[in-house]
């Protein structure tokens, strides 16, 4: 596969976001960075050293208005994306077990934010993405893991 010239990526407001927006950017990619943390200095700071390929924004893959307020943004800006990595996520409290009282809130917030949130950016993402490189790349954690996940129940 060729190197993605247009690539969004959610959840950069640090760790493997941040990481991978850099990494792009160093191999000369047009990155669309989305986070929830606004402003962010560091991504301010990536802008500065790539003002034509760094196109940061405010984004809560856990709102509708929030998703497609991003996505006008990303097609006003390009008619194609190569790679939307989606990388923003939510844990929740990993330390109760189903014998526990458990906040089902914080466990809707979880997965509106970490599953329906991918898909919340697909879909709004579409048309860029069939017109791009039709990838798309679902970041998790070993929590999503069945077989690899160290948690006990």
């Amino acid at each position: 596969m060729l190197m993605p010239q247009n690539v969004c990526i959610t959840g950069t407001d640090r760790g493997i976001g941040l990481e991978l927006v850099k990494a792009l950017l160093q191999a000369g990619c047009t990155v669309y960075a989305g986070g929830i943390a606004d402003p962010n200095p560091e991504l301010l700071q990536l802008t500065e050293h790539f003002p034509d390929r760094l196109h940061s924004f405010r984004l809560d893959v856990g709102s509708d208005a929030s998703v497609r307020e991003a996505a006008e943004r990303i097609r006003g800006l390009t008619p194609a994306l190569d790679m939307l990595i989606n990388n923003a996520a939510l844990l929740g409290d990993t330390g109760k077990t189903v014998a526990d009282d458990l906040d089902f809130d914080d466990m809707q917030q979880v997965y509106n934010v970490s599953a329906l949130g991918a898909i919340r950016m697909a879909n709004a993402l579409l048309e860029p993405i069939m017109n791009g490189g039709k990838l798309i790349v679902n970041i998790t954690s070993e929590a999503g893991s069945i077989g690899n996940s160290y948690r006990e129940a």
